[in-house]
C-alpha cells in the first residue's frame, strides 16, 4: 500500500482514516483548544480586570470569551494546525502553530479594541492582551508538546526491552537516526547513548539523548547501558576509522554491529532505520567517494542508443544499471545469458519504473550475423564492450576459448560498430593486461592493440578503460570467503605477500562512463585504484566482519600461488608512463606495445590459426608473438614456503 510523500502511516494500517474519522478527529482537538482558549482567557480577565463593582456581567463576560474563541479558533481551522500528528511534530510543525495564534492574537486584540464592551482603559486592554496571549499561547504550546512527549517516552519505555543501541557519531547522520527510533513504528529499538570523538560534544543532548565520550569509551559504555548494537553513524569517516570502530565494539562483546551509508546513496537525503545495514568490506576500503563530472556523462549518454555487451554479468548490469540514470534514449542488453538478461531488464525496469526504455539482446558477441542483426534493428550510437571471459586459472587451461571471446568477439563487436558508425565504442579492460603473465591478461591486452588499431581509421571513437579487481563481482574473493567463513572455514589464501588494488563496482563503473565521456580514438584509461590491499588482510577482515576471530574461529590456509597469477598487480606511474586527465582518477597510458596494423592483422591470423589447429600450446605460443609482453613463467614462486607455514602465525 502506497502513501503520498509526506504522509506518515498508520499505527493501525487494517483501520481505515475515512473523511468522516478525520472531520470528527479535527472537532474533538478544535473542542480541547476552544476549552483551553476560553480558560485562558477568563484566567486572563481575573488576574488584570479590576472592576468597580469587583465583578463582571455574565453578558460581557461571555461576548469577551466568544470573541476571543471565534478569532483563536478560526485561523487554526483555516490553516493546516488540526491535519498535524503532534506525536511525530516537528519544529516546523511548531512554526505553523506559532503563526496561526499569533494571527489570532491580531484579530482578537482588534475586535476587542474596536468593541470594548467594558469600556476598559487603553492601559487596561494592553496589559490584558498581553496576559491572554501569553496563557493562551501557552496553553496551545504546551498540549502539543505534551503529545509529543508522552508519545515518545511511551516508545522508549516499550522498547527498552527489545533494542538498545548505541550510536557511534554525534552528527547529522546519528541525529536523524535518534529520531527514527521514536518516530518509525515498530522499529523496536531505543537510542541508549551516543559517542563522538569531538570531545566538544561530550555531554551534550542529542533529541534527549546524551553523548556519553569518546569511541575508546565504547566498552564501558556498552557496559553501563546494557548496549545491544552499534550504530555507525560516520558517513564521510575513512574506511581505518569503521575498522576500528568494529574492533572496539567486537571486543566489547557486541556482535551487532551496523552502518549508516553515506548521504550520496540515498534518494531522499533523509536517513531512515531501513537503510542501516551490516557492515560491508567496501566500508573498510577507506577511500575517497568517486565524483564524476555529472555534465559531462549526461551530454555523452543522455537520449541516445547504448549498447552494453556482457550486460548480465557483474560489470555489465551495474552498467545498465548507471547508464539508465542518465536517461538515454533506448538501453539494449546484450548477453548470452538468458536469465541474466531477463533478470537485469526486471530490475532496471523496477530501479527507474520503466521510465528507461530497455530491450534484452540474446546473442554471442563472436557471432558476427547475430551481432549485426542487433546493430542493424536497434543503430547504437554508444557501446560498452564488458563481454568476456576473466577468471584467470580456469583460461589458463582454456587458452582457445578465451582468445575467441576476448580477442576476436572484441573484433567482431568493434567492427560492426564501426560499420554502422557509432559514436564510441568503449572496452573494458584489466591491469592484468600489463605486463601480462596469464592468458587472460594477454587476450585483454591483445584486444586492447585491436580496439588502439582500430580507432586510427574512421569516425569511431575506439577506448579502453582499464582498472583491477571489482569487490563482489562474481568469481572474486570476496564472495569466495565468505561462502567458506559460513561453511566454518577453513579460508584459502594463495600467498601471504599477495596483494591486489580493488573498487567497488559502482566505483569502477562511474569512472567508465567518466572515461567513456572523455575519451578520443586509441586512448587506454587507467583508473587510479587506491592503495593495494593484502588479500590475507581482507580475509582477516571479512572474518571479523563476520563476527569471529581470525586462526581461532577461522582458520587461515595458504594454497600457493595459481596458474597465471600474478604475486602483485602493475600499475603504471604518473611520471613514467601515464598523462593525467581533467578527472584526478582517471590517467592515460603512455607506454604499451607498438605494433603496426600490419603486424596486428598478421598476429590476428596466426592466432586463428592455432585456435583451428585445436593445439592449445600453439595458441599460447601465437598470444606470446602478439602480444611482446607476455611472460607466462614470471608468475611461478615455489610451494614449498607454503606447505611448511600452512597457516598464518600470529
Amino acid at each position: 500500500m502506497s502513501t503520498t510523500s509526506g504522509e506518515r502511516p498508520s499505527r493501525f494500517p487494517h483501520i481505515r482514516v475515512t473523511p468522516a474519522r478525520r472531520t470528527a478527529r479535527r472537532g474533538i482537538v478544535a473542542a480541547i483548544d476552544g476549552t483551553l482558549i476560553i480558560f485562558a482567557t477568563a484566567l486572563a480577565i481575573a488576574l488584570v480586570i479590576r472592576l468597580p463593582e469587583g465583578q463582571i456581567s455574565t453578558t460581557d463576560a461571555s461576548l469577551i470569551l466568544a470573541m476571543s474563541l471565534v478569532t483563536r479558533l478560526l485561523p487554526m481551522s483555516l490553516s493546516t494546525v488540526y491535519d498535524i500528528e503532534w506525536k511525530r511534530a516537528n519544529v516546523w510543525d511548531l512554526v505553523v502553530l506559532a503563526r496561526a495564534i499569533a494571527i489570532g492574537v491580531v484579530l482578537f486584540t482588534s475586535v476587542l479594541f474596536i468593541v470594548n464592551p467594558l469600556q476598559w482603559s487603553l492601559l487596561e486592554l494592553t496589559q490584558f492582551a498581553l496576559v491572554d496571549v501569553f496563557l493562551t499561547g501557552t496553553g496551545l504550546a504546551v498540549s502539543r508538546i505534551g503529545v509529543r512527549v508522552g508519545a515518545e517516552w511511551r516508545m522508549r519505555t516499550r522498547r527498552r526491552s527489545r533494542g538498545r543501541v548505541l550510536i557511534v557519531g554525534a552528527g547529522d547522520a546519528g541525529a536523524q537516526i535518534a529520531r527514527a527510533m521514536t518516530e518509525e513504528v515498530g522499529a523496536g529499538y531505543v537510542c541508549a547513548a551516543f559517542v563522538d570523538d569531538d570531545e566538544r560534544k561530550k555531554g551534550r543532548l542529542v533529541h534527549g539523548i546524551r553523548v556519553r565520550g569518546t569511541r575508546a569509551e565504547i566498552p564501558a559504555i556498552v557496559t553501563r547501558f546494557g548496549v545491544s548494537e552499534i550504530w555507525i553513524a560516520m558517513p564521510s569517516a575513512a574506511g581505518k576509522v569503521i575498522q576500528e570502530t568494529v574492533r572496539i565494539g567486537r571486543e566489547a562483546g557486541i556482535e551487532q554491529i551496523k552502518v549508516v551509508p553515506g548521504f550520496s546513496t540515498l534518494v531522499s537525503g533523509v536517513v531512515r532505520l531501513a537503510d542501516v545495514r551490516d557492515v560491508q568490506i567496501e566500508e573498510l576500503l577507506g577511500r575517497d567517494p568517486i565524483k564524476v563530472d555529472t555534465t559531462q556523462v549526461s551530454e555523452f549518454l543522455e537520449g541516445k542508443t547504448v549498447l552494453v555487451t556482457g550486460g548480465a554479468g557483474s560489470i555489465g548490469s551495474e552498467l545498465c544499471r548507471q547508464i539508465s540514470r542518465f536517461k538515454p534514449g533506448l538501453l539494449v542488453v546484450l548477453d548470452q545469458d538468458e536469465t541474466g538478461v531477463f533478470n537485469t531488464k526486471r530490475a532496471l525496469d523496477i530501479e527507474t519504473g520503466s521510465q528507461v526504455k530497455v530491450v534484452e539482446a540474446i546473442a554471442d558477441v563472436r557471432d558476427i550475423a547475430e551481432v549485426d542483426q542487433i546493430f542493424s534493428k536497434y543503430r547504437p550510437q554508444v557501446v560498452f564492450h564488458a563481454a568476456a571471459y576473466k577468471h584467470v586459472p580456469l583460461m589458463e587451461e582454456h587458452p582457445d576459448r578465451a582468445a575467441k571471446t576476448n580477442v576476436f568477439g572484441t573484433r567482431t563487436v568493434a567492427r560492426v560498430a564501426k560499420m554502422w558508425n557509432a559514436e564510441k565504442f568503449v572496452m573494458v579492460s584489466t591491469d592484468k593486461a600489463v605486463n601480462p603473465t596469464s592468458i587472460m591478461g594477454a587476450t585483454k591486452r591483445a584486444a586492447e592493440l585491436l580496439v588502439k588499431d582500430m580507432g586510427e581509421t574512421g569516425n569511431v571513437g575506439f577506448v579502453s578503460v582499464r582498472f583491477g579487481n571489482v569487490l563482489g563481482s562474481r568469481g572474486s574473493v570476496v564472495p569466495i570467503f565468505s561462502e567458506q567463513i559460513a561453511r566454518g572455514g577453513p579460508v584459502t589464501v594463495t600467498d601471504p605477500e599477495m596483494q591486489r588494488y580493488f573498487m567497488t563496482i559502482p566505483e569502477a563503473v562511474l569512472l567508465i562512463l567518466q572515461a567513456g565521456a572523455m575519451g578520443d580514438n586509441g586512448q587506454v584509461f587507467v583508473l587510479d585504484m587506491g592503495e593495494p590491499v593484502k588479500i590475507v588482510d581482507l580475509a582477516r577482515q571479512l572474518i571479523v566482519l563476520s563476527g569471529l576471530e581470525p586462526d581461532k574461529d577461522i582458520p587461515i590456509v595458504f594454497t600457493g600461488i595459481r596458474p597465471g597469477e600474478k604475486m602483485f598487480e602493475d600499475i603504471l606511474s604518473a611520471e613514467e608512463s601515464t598523462a593525467a586527465t581533467a578527472h584526478n582518477r582517471i590517467f592515460v597510458s603512455r607506454t604499451g606495445d607498438s605494433m603496426t596494423s600490419t603486424e596486428l592483422t598478421r598476429g590476428l591470423k596466426d592466432l586463428t590459426s592455432a585456435i583451428e589447429s585445436g593445439d592449445k600450446k600453439a595458441v599460447v605460443a601465437a598470444l606470446r608473438a602478439l602480444v611482446t609482453t607476455y611472460r607466462p613463467e614470471s608468475n611461478t614462486r615455489p610451494v614449498r614456503e607454503m606447505e611448511m607455514n600452512p597457516v598464518l602465525a600470529d
